[in-house]
C-alpha cells in the first residue's frame, strides 16, 4: 500500500505491519514455551526453537515502521525531535514500569539465571530508568525478555541520526555495513572485558550480552529495517521475489543449524534478512495467510503480550511441568493456554495502560510539531 507525496511514491501505515507483530508475538511465546514443555528433535521442534527470532522481526517492523513516520512527517512539515522522543517514551514507558513492578515483586531477592547474584535495587532502578542494557547481569535481570526494551530504546536516540544521513537504499547499505563492523569490534572488546570484570558465577553472561543481547549486537538488524524501508520507496525488488527470497531463506535457517560461536554470519543476522525481505513484499502486497484481521489483533497488542506472557508461562508451565502425556501434546496444549490468557490479559492493559500513554504522549508532542513546520519545510525545498 502506497501514497503519492508531491510526485514521490511513499509507504504509508499498512495493516501488514501489525500482523507481523502477531506473527513475532506468537513465536517469541512459542521459544519459551519449548522450555517448559520440552520438545524431542523433529518439525514443531524447529519451528519453536527458531520462535525466538520473533524479536528480530519486531526490530526490523520497529526500524521500518519509525523510518516511515519520521519521513511522512517530515514531507507533512511536522518532524520534531521532541515531539519523536515524547511520542516513543508514552508508547512505552507507562506498560514497562507496570511490567517491572510485577516482576520486581516476584523476583525481589531471587538469585536466577539471569541475575546470579540476586535480584536487588540496582537492578530495579537501571530497569525502571530503561539503562539495564549497560551491563550483562542488569539487561534481562528483572523482567524476563526486557533486554530488548533496553536495546529498542537504544534505538530510539540513536535514530534521528540515522534518519539525517541516510536517504536513499545505497546509503542505507552503506550505514548497516557501518553497523556490522561495529557489532564485531564491540563484541570482541565486550567479551574480552566482561570475561575478566564479571563474578566467576555470572561470567557464562559475557558472551550472551556482547554478542545477541547489546545494542551494538542488535543494530545490524534495525538497519535491515531501515535498508527495508527504503527498498519499498524506491521499488527496488518485486513483491513476488521477497516473498520467494524469504521463504526460501527461511526454509533454509530452519533446516540448517547455526552455532553460537558463529560471529561472522550469525543466526539473528540471517533471519533479519529474511524478516526485511517479507516485510518488503508483505508491504507492498499483503498475502491473506499472513495479513489478515485475526494476526492484525494479535500485533496491535503484541507489546503488553511479549511483557505478561512470561508471567502467565510461569504459573500454568508448573501446572503442566509434571504431566503424564506426550511431549507435542503437552507443548500443544501449554502454547494454546499461555496463548489464550496472555491476549486476555494484553487486551485489557492495552485498552487502560497503552492507549491512555499514546494518547496522552500525542497530545504533547503536537505542541512541538506544529513549531516545526516551517523549518521542515525549508528543508524539503518547499
Amino acid at each position: 500500500m502506497s501514497s503519492t507525496v508531491e510526485g514521490c511514491k511513499q509507504p504509508s501505515r499498512v495493516d501488514a505491519l501489525d500482523s507481523a507483530r502477531g506473527w513475532a508475538i506468537l513465536g517469541v511465546i512459542s521459544s519459551h514455551v519449548l522450555q517448559a514443555a520440552p520438545l524431542p528433535p523433529g518439525v514443531l521442534h524447529s519451528l519453536a526453537v527458531n520462535g525466538d527470532m520473533g524479536v528480530e522481526l519486531f526490530y526490523v517492523l520497529s526500524a521500518f515502521s519509525l523510518v516511515m513516520m519520521l519521513h511522512a512527517r517530515a514531507i507533512a512539515g511536522q518532524l520534531s525531535l521532541t515531539g519523536y522522543f515524547i511520542r516513543r517514551f508514552f508508547r512505552i514507558a507507562p506498560m514497562f514500569w507496570v511490567a517491572s513492578l510485577l516482576y520486581a515483586l516476584l523476583f525481589w531477592g531471587k538469585h536466577t539465571f539471569w541475575s546470579p547474584e540476586g535480584v536487588g535495587w540496582t537492578e530495579v532502578v537501571l530497569t525502571a530508568g530503561f539503562l539495564h542494557g549497560i551491563h550483562p547481569s542488569s539487561i534481562n535481570a528483572v523482567i524476563p525478555g526486557g533486554w530488548s526494551v533496553a536495546v529498542e530504546v537504544m534505538f530510539y536516540l540513536v535514530l534521528p541520526v540515522l534518519f539525517r544521513y541516510v536517504s536513499d537504499t545505497v546509503s542505507a547499505l552503506k550505514w548497516w555495513l557501518l553497523s556490522v563492523g561495529i557489532y564485531l569490534l564491540f563484541g570482541y572488546f565486550a567479551q574480552a572485558h566482561f570475561d575478566q570484570t564479571l563474578p566467576e558465577n555470572a561470567r557464562y553472561l559475557s558472551g550472551i550480552y556482547s554478542w545477541y543481547m547489546s545494542f551494538p549486537a542488535q543494530l545490524p538488524v534495525f538497519m535491515m529495517g531501515v535498508v527495508a524501508f527504503f527498498i519499498v520507496k524506491e521499488e527496488r525488488i518485486k513483491p513476488v521475489y521477497g516473498y520467494l527470497f524469504a521463504c526460501t531463506g527461511g526454509l533454509l535457517l530452519f533446516a540448517i543449524t547455526i552455532p553460537v560461536e558463529n560471529h561472522v554470519l550469525p543466526r539473528h543476522f540471517l533471519w533479519a534478512l529474511v524478516f526485511a525481505l517479507f516485510v518488503v513484499a508483505s508491504v507492498q502486497r499483503p498475502f491473506y495467510l499472513f495479513d489478515n484481521a485475526l494476526m492484525r489483533l494479535l500485533g496491535r497488542i503484541s507489546y503488553s503480550a511479549y511483557l505478561l506472557h512470561f508471567f502467565v508461562l510461569i504459573y500454568v508451565g508448573k501446572v503442566f511441568r509434571h504431566a503424564m502425556i506426550q511431549p507435542e501434546l503437552k507443548f500443544v496444549l501449554l502454547y494454546f493456554v499461555v496463548v489464550g490468557i496472555t491476549y486476555f490479559m494484553a487486551a485489557w492493559s492495552y485498552r487502560v495502560i497503552e492507549l491512555k500513554g499514546m494518547k496522552i504522549g500525542a497530545q504533547l508532542s503536537r505542541r512541538f510539531e506544529i513549531g516545526s513546520v516551517e523549518s521542515t519545510k525549508e528543508r524539503y525545498g518547499k
